[in-house]
């Protein structure tokens, strides 16, 4: 029996492998075409017409969670419970697709009539435009949305990395270019997003229905569709809460502050997020396994892939916040330009918010494939309010700072909590003393490493070679310690096999 468990989890592990390098080097290649983006705007237009941009992409982003209805983990959730039985999965598809259309249809009318005032709102007359651009590009947002979902459902994400990851970024960057050179000013990027995001959904959509499952109407059981949306509400619910927390101090800071601080924030919170690279790999294929071992009753192999995903992201993360520490204005400055680095302290708050909750696992995910979504919803409602009362609080009075300190705060509380829950109702958790062998790794490379830029005179040229030479320390120390056990030298060589380097 045990031997039987132990070639379960080698097959979870193997595919969930596959899957990660494939998404993992999609996210690497779309996080870089992102960041191209996001650098030439921030440079080009400066904080405040970023800011603008970045408020309109956070009110497009809340209006389509409301569309989908929390249909996009449930269809991924329902296809992967279903595997095998195709008209239940078309039926589930064909729901799913019909009922997020004609919602953001209905919502993409209503922002572009409502523009006007929204803008009046904000105090921000560049928003009108950007908003009614984003009316026009909702419903394709959604159907994109959808098609991942679909896809990811089905295990199939290599459609996801050429389109979502590679094409829409990439075209996103010529048309970004083209726009600036024809001096479009800022709604010159608002097009690029739009005219990128319709593109890549209807491609997908396509391709989707040629290459993978066809999509046409078919009628869904009416068990499965009652399942389905009994599913699905309180995740609506939860991704709502969740988006609403990711955007409150956006919109926070624009009703209290300038757009200038609004860009500020909006360009150091996604290079917080980079430290979520290798959780989002792994986290992306983690729900579908793990739900068929769910439905199977593997609960020993749910804590083992819990375990090593958890241990992964971890060490893989945990250098880049040591990073973080020790030069944020250096990496601010080198990344988007003297006018950000003012906000150093808030970008080290912003990386411990995005730090703690990825390095305690997926948490979510678990309590989600278990079918506990009302244990998420209000995890997540938990998170907004906790964020949007203190936002409220300390935005007025310290500006970005208290926008970074209220995510902080709300991020690590609730997932402190969310540990201890999984810990309880699942016997899952994830420490070991190979977590304390990869921080004494960190700190002697970090020490290596603060002594090199002390001693060299601070150039790009110099900051690379101290890099390379503090992951290639750190690496080596992990090693030397041990840290690594015998799941993830199989991970290892799975990622090698992929990479041709093994027989």
């Amino acid at each position: 029996m045990q031997g039987s468990e132990e070639t379960i989890d080698d097959v979870a592990i193997t595919k969930m492998a596959k899957g990660a390098f494939i998404v993992f080097m999609g996210l690497m290649l779309g996080y870089l075409l992102e960041y191209v983006i996001r650098l030439l705007i921030a440079r080009w237009y400066g904080p405040a017409q970023y800011g603008s941009l970045s408020l309109g992409i956070a009110i497009m982003s809340i209006l389509a969670v409301f569309a989908i209805f929390g249909l996009e983990e449930g269809v991924s959730r329902q296809i992967s419970f279903y595997k095998g039985q195709k008209d239940k999965i078309r039926g589930i598809i064909s729901f799913a697709l019909k009922t997020s259309i004609i919602f953001s249809i209905i919502f993409a009318v209503c922002l572009f009539i409502c523009a006007e005032n929204l803008s009046v709102i904000f105090n921000d007359p560049s928003l009108y435009g950007i908003l009614q651009v984003f009316a026009i590009t909702l419903p394709f947002f959604v159907i994109f949305k959808d098609a991942v979902a679909i896809i990811r459902g089905l295990h199939v994400v290599k459609y996801k990395f050429y389109f979502q990851d590679i094409f829409a970024p990439f075209f996103r960057i010529l048309l970004l270019v083209s726009f600036f050179v024809l001096g479009y000013g800022i709604i010159g990027p608002t097009l690029a997003y739009s005219i990128s995001i319709i593109t890549a959904a209807l491609i997908l959509l396509y391709v989707t229905h040629t290459k993978i499952i066809k999509l046409v109407p078919f009628a869904v059981d009416k068990e499965i569709r009652k399942e389905l949306i009994k599913f699905s509400w309180p995740l609506m619910i939860m991704n709502i809460s969740s988006l609403l927390s990711a955007w409150t101090n956006t919109i926070v800071l624009g009703l209290y502050k300038t757009t200038t601080e609004i860009g500020i924030y909006n360009a150091l919170m996604p290079t917080a997020m980079l430290l979520q690279f290798p959780f989002t790999a792994f986290s992306f294929l983690f729900m579908p396994i793990l739900t068929e071992m769910v439905a199977k009753k593997q609960i020993d192999g749910i804590r083992n892939i819990y375990s090593v995903v958890t241990r992964w992201v971890f060490m893989v993360s945990l250098p880049v916040l040591v990073l973080i520490f020790l030069f944020p204005e250096q990496i601010i400055n080198t990344l988007f330009g003297s006018e950000y680095v003012v906000a150093s302290l808030v970008f080290i708050f912003l990386a411990i918010g995005n730090f703690v909750p990825i390095a305690t696992g997926p948490k979510g995910y678990t309590i989600i494939s278990f079918g506990r979504t009302k244990i998420s919803l209000l995890t997540w409602v938990s998170i907004l309010l906790i964020n949007l009362g203190l936002s409220l609080v300390l935005i007025p009075i310290y500006g970005l700072v208290g926008a970074a300190l209220s995510f902080m705060i709300a991020m690590v509380s609730v997932h402190a909590i969310m540990l201890v829950y999984v810990n309880r109702s699942y016997g899952i958790w994830p420490f070991s003393l190979n977590y304390l062998k990869s921080i004494f790794a960190c700190l002697i490379s970090a020490g290596i490493i603060y002594w090199l830029v002390d001693v060299l005179t601070f150039s790009t040229t110099n900051a690379i070679i101290a890099c390379i030479v503090y992951f290639i320390s750190y690496v080596t120390l992990i090693l030397l310690f041990r840290a690594l056990q015998k799941e993830d030298y199989m991970l290892i060589d799975k990622f090698k096999r992929k990479l041709g380097l093994s027989q």
